[in-house]
């Protein structure tokens, strides 16, 4: 098995806080700001259609292999933003 360079435990420590709902209940909760969020959540569309403004995403896949590879690839050349102008 290839090392991903992310721990279980990384992973658990980013995706438990945001996959478990809030708890109303705790002090200092906003309950009109989690109804205001579940409406603007409700009217995000299960699937979406690609832009025509960038046909050629139309067919554009994303494979297990293409993220094993940029996975990699941080690893060897880390998280540095790239050389340029900007």
């Amino acid at each position: 098995m290839q090392k991903t360079g992310v721990t279980v435990q990384q992973l658990y420590n980013t995706f438990v806080p945001r996959m478990n709902p809030p708890n109303p209940l705790s002090v200092g909760f906003d309950l009109d700001h989690l109804h205001q969020q579940d409406v603007l959540a409700s009217s995000i569309p299960s699937s979406t259609v690609p832009s025509s403004l960038f046909p050629e995403l139309h067919d554009f896949v994303i494979s297990s292999q293409d993220i094993t590879d940029m996975k990699n690839h941080l690893i060897k050349h880390g998280l540095k933003p790239s050389c340029g102008l900007n």
